[in-house]
């Protein structure tokens, strides 16, 4: 027997199911495999000279291992607390739009040095990239004047109603093209 491994994908809010090596069914019946959809690329650096939204917290004891070193999967709460903040500035927090569902579609971190329970650090967010119907936020956690993770995230507006893609609220969608360059431009990307 021929040893399988699945991977889900998400596209247009519809799952499609992969598999590396087709099954004798497969061979025989000349079923298709479905391809994984390429993850998109995006430059989540902070770029100087944009501006930047800075929120700051302390490394507190549940977010860290009996060490007293901070679990990875924390940066990703730490991101989404200096993203909802971001928002809340602009006056285009997620409670303003209830008919609207922000899921991530993609999400990394680079982790360069290592936060320690009550370390007063800093998360800072910049907008990366505005479409129709989402965006991209780039993010860096820093401790003083040291970068200690870097990464970012990127979000699609769905309709609560449907679950399908929507363009994005006007509101939101406008406060945060106010955070690119004068030009429009996002240091050439579109």
């Amino acid at each position: 027997m021929q040893a399988r491994r699945t991977t889900m994908g998400f596209a247009s809010g519809a799952r499609q199911l992969h598999s590396a090596a087709q099954t004798p069914q497969q061979q025989q019946t000349g079923n298709r495999i479905l391809k994984p959809k390429r993850t998109p690329k995006h430059d989540y650096a902070i770029h100087e000279g944009l501006p930047v939204a800075r929120y700051p917290f302390r490394v507190t004891w549940e977010n860290t291992d009996t060490a007293g070193y901070i679990h990875n999967s924390v940066v990703f709460r730490y991101f989404e607390i200096g993203e909802l903040e971001f928002l809340r500035t602009l006056d285009a927090h997620w409670s303003a739009f209830p008919e609207c569902g922000f899921p991530r579609i993609h999400v990394e971190a680079s982790f360069l040095t290592p936060l320690r329970f009550d370390d007063l650090c800093a998360v800072e967010t910049q907008v990366r990239l505005v479409r129709a119907a989402g965006y991209a936020l780039a993010h860096r956690v820093c401790r003083g004047d040291e970068v200690a993770v870097t990464g970012g995230v990127t979000v699609c507006c769905i309709s609560t109603a449907t679950g399908r893609a929507r363009p994005l609220p006007p509101k939101l969608r406008d406060a945060l093209e106010t955070f690119t360059n004068a030009d429009g431009t996002r240091d050439g990307i579109s």
